[in-house]
């Protein structure tokens, strides 16, 4: 399961889903946000953000989801995924 490391041991503000990885990173938010008594992220509201590209084909942040992706204090974790990741976790 992709969300097994993260359970226990890592505090996920933000899951930044690369190449079209929206909705597996929407279910990996759900699992990491269950109660439970393993989970450190039970209970905690995590963003799901994606990058847009621009006309030159740049990947880009609108400004209203750059502050979840932005790190302006220790301790905000963000989870990065892609397709490559998910077809190494089978």
């Amino acid at each position: 399961m992709l969300a097994e490391p993260y359970l226990s041991s890592t505090q996920v503000d933000t899951v930044v889903c690369l190449d079209g990885m929206e909705t597996v990173g929407a279910f990996l938010a759900e699992v990491l946000m269950e109660p439970g008594s393993i989970s450190v992220n039970g209970g905690s509201n995590i963003s799901v953000v994606a990058p847009e590209q621009n006309q030159l084909g740049q990947m880009m942040f609108r400004d209203n989801t750059k502050r979840m992706i932005r790190r302006p204090f220790p301790g905000r974790n963000r989870l990065h995924i892609n397709e490559r990741q998910q077809k190494n976790s089978h």
